[in-house]
């Protein structure tokens, strides 16, 4: 038994699953994350994914989330 990674992970890639993610547009997902009421709803949906992340710690979120009155991160 070696330390190899977990096959679940394997077939993630292979049946290209992870990418996903990349379906919404980062504006849509925007907006979406304007919606959320508690700071702490944001942090985790940041922690999802790394697109998700990206989108959240973007200075045109930042920006649009004060005007809106929405928490940031």
């Amino acid at each position: 038994m070696g330390h190899s990674r977990p096959r679940w992970k394997n077939a993630q890639r292979k049946s290209g699953q992870e990418d996903k993610g990349d379906a919404i547009p980062d504006e849509l997902l925007g907006l979406v994350f304007l919606r959320l009421t508690s700071p702490l709803d944001l942090v985790r949906a940041a922690f999802a994914c790394r697109s998700w992340r990206k989108v959240i710690a973007a200075e045109d979120f930042r920006v649009l989330s004060a005007r809106h009155g929405a928490p940031s991160p």
